[in-house]
């Protein structure tokens, strides 16, 4: 299973690139600064049986990067 990383992905453009690819049976996290939106989408997903995992993540604050990408690197990559 190929593993996805969508930012900015708990609304708009990123959060439909979620549920497509969710419904492709990628593996799909999604990320953002806000963890209660996050959250919300996470949910809204589950309700359409697409499973999504969260990353918080700010790609404008070197340390929210940073913390994210070791995150990141714990997850399965195919």
């Amino acid at each position: 299973m190929k593993t996805i990383l969508i930012t900015g992905s708990n609304r708009g453009i990123g959060f439909e690139i979620a549920r497509q690819c969710g419904k492709k049976d990628f593996h799909v996290i999604i990320s953002g600064r806000d963890e209660a939106g996050l959250k919300k989408a996470q949910k809204q997903l589950a309700e359409e049986k697409i499973s999504v995992d969260i990353l918080l993540l700010d790609v404008s604050n070197p340390d929210s990067i940073t913390k994210a990408a070791k995150e990141f690197a714990k997850t399965k990559q195919s």
